[in-house]
């Protein structure tokens, strides 16, 4: 594979957490997980892609659908819905699609200079906000749907970086149990700029023709916790937001991703905002993902040290072992090699029910494995895919 390809795989797939890793805490099981997997065999200016859902042990997809063109794809937790994000096109504006698998779709074009932020279901499926923003007029639009009227509700405001409370372009990262309020942060160009902030809806009516100016917004945690890089996880109830966040000075040999190495993992607990550093990774070593155990009462990790690629000279993720950290308890366990061969990079991971997902391959090797194992028993893993290709993973789905 291209270095070039190689190294925004490492970028956007272990430090875009936000989007590409799921959560659990549902009351229906989700131990499928879909993705959307990139054709490397076709030309590097655009390659062929499909979305899809692969269950455990199970290479055939239980869904597959080709994408057009530059989209990126992601489906709502319950599997049902789908949204696809276009790049600019030669006006300069974004598109955004959605709708029922095999129903009909719903589009929206941005404005020339607009790009789409997110999108982002919630985990009952019921609604899907994303963000419309644009860098060069300092604009932004928030836009919120309930899906089953297909009614909208839209706020919008000027990009600044000097407002006391939400600064950058505001985007949605989760919803409450009954869907009447959502957590939004402020994203500038590189990452989330504030801590979470609570937007109650109650006050808003979805439909309504004129959009609305943001009210002075809760924040969830005191101002001076915000740390570099901060990431957010976003339980399914609402009541809790684990973090992930870098330190600058932390040095962990041959790194190579977006920003620096994501050193720790925080938990807000939005119930009572007690805010608690939980852990930091293991000494020259970087956490890769987080995501949440089923009932929320664990949160899933994974850590690993970097060695330059022989073929690429890049610095790729090997030795990777994956956790688990009891949040009632606080203790934490596993630690277990994630691959059979520790030698092996590892590029995307993702925990769904009792099964953990993860793309892999050889050092100095072109071609890449999808896998799927027990968490139970890590060493005899199941190859879904092989080939030159990448993996965007989205959410766990039924």
């Amino acid at each position: 594979m291209p270095l070039l390809r190689r190294f925004v795989i490492l970028g956007a797939l272990i430090a875009c957490l936000a989007v590409a890793l799921p959560s659990a805490a549902q009351a229906q099981p989700r131990p499928n997980l879909s993705v959307q997997v990139y054709d490397y065999t076709q030309p590097a200016s655009l390659p062929t892609s499909y979305a899809a859902i692969f269950a455990p042990a199970t290479p055939e997809p239980r869904v597959r659908l080709e994408v057009e063109g530059n989209g990126a794809v992601r489906f709502s937790p319950n599997g049902r819905w789908i949204v696809t994000v276009f790049g600019a096109d030669t006006t300069g504006s974004a598109k955004l699609t959605y709708g029922q698998i095999g129903g009909a779709a719903f589009e929206v074009t941005s404005e020339p200079t607009f790009g789409i932020l997110g999108p982002i279901f919630s985990p009952d499926s019921a609604y899907m906000s994303y963000t419309l923003t644009s860098f060069e007029r300092l604009r932004w639009e928030l836009v919120i749907l309930d899906l089953a009227g297909n009614q909208r509700m839209t706020f919008v405001g000027p990009l600044v970086f000097d407002r006391s409370d939400l600064i950058g372009t505001p985007a949605v990262i989760g919803w409450n149990a009954d869907r009447t309020r959502v957590y939004l942060v402020g994203y500038g160009p590189h990452s989330a700029e504030t801590v979470p902030f609570e937007l109650d809806l109650a006050p808003y009516v979805y439909g309504n023709a004129t959009p609305y100016e943001l009210p002075a917004l809760r924040p969830l945690m005191a101002r001076n916790a915000l740390r570099p890089q901060m990431t957010y996880f976003v339980s399914d109830d609402g009541t809790l937001i684990a973090y992930t966040f870098s330190e600058p000075t932390r040095v962990v040999t041959n790194y190579a991703g977006f920003g620096d190495p994501f050193a720790g993992i925080g938990l807000l607990d939005v119930r009572t905002g007690q805010n608690t550093i939980l852990l930091t990774a293991p000494a020259d070593e970087a956490i890769l993902n987080v995501s949440y155990a089923t009932d929320a009462k664990a949160l899933y990790y994974t850590t690993a040290r970097f060695v330059q690629d022989p073929s690429t000279g890049v610095g790729v993720p090997v030795g990777v072992r994956l956790f688990r950290y009891d949040l009632e308890a606080r203790q934490n366990s596993g630690g277990n090699q994630l691959t059979p061969d520790p030698s092996m990079s590892v590029f995307s991971v993702a925990v769904c029910g009792e099964t953990v997902f993860y793309v892999a391959n050889q050092l100095g090797s072109s071609d890449y494995i999808f896998y799927s194992a027990s968490l139970v028993n890590l060493s005899q893993p199941t190859a879904l895919l092989g080939g030159q290709f990448g993996v965007s993973f989205g959410t766990c789905v039924p």
